[in-house]
This record gives structure tokens, C-alpha cells and sequence, in this order.
């Protein structure tokens, strides 16, 4: 079970070398959906600053939830 659900927002941050995360590492995005996988869940990530189209795949370990303004922690 993941504890980042869809709609989260997240700023990657790389815990393992994770090709993905190593390369996105810092970027913030929207989970838009998630998925069980052999290495644990996966979360599939819009970024904010890449093509509309293109979700990224990545583990959770790998991602930190963003507090949106307006938001209480």
C-alpha cells in the first residue's frame, strides 16, 4: 500500500540510484496514477516541466509529497 496517493503532489528525491529519480531528482509533479510492481509500488508522475503527454515512472521511496500553498501541514 502506498502512503502518496493519486492526485499528490511531489518533488522527487532520490533515495537509491534510480535511473529515473537520479535524473528528475529536485523536479516536482502530479501522481496520476499508481501501480504494484516487483520493487514495490509505482507511482507514474506528470512533471511540471516536461511534455504533457510523458508520465514517469517511479518508486515511492524515491518521491516526497509537496505541501501545496494554502495547505496545513
Amino acid at each position: 500500500m502506498t502512503t502518496i496517493d493519486e492526485g499528490a503532489r511531489v518533488r522527487v528525491s532520490p533515495r537509491e540510484e534510480w535511473l529515473p529519480s537520479l535524473t528528475y531528482e529536485g523536479q516536482t509533479g502530479l501522481v496520476t496514477r499508481t501501480r504494484p510492481s516487483d520493487h514495490g509500488p509505482l507511482l507514474f508522475v506528470h512533471m511540471d516541466q516536461g511534455p504533457s503527454v510523458i508520465e514517469i515512472g517511479f518508486l515511492e521511496e524515491n518521491l516526497e509529497k509537496v505541501q501545496e500553498e494554502g495547505e496545513q501541514a
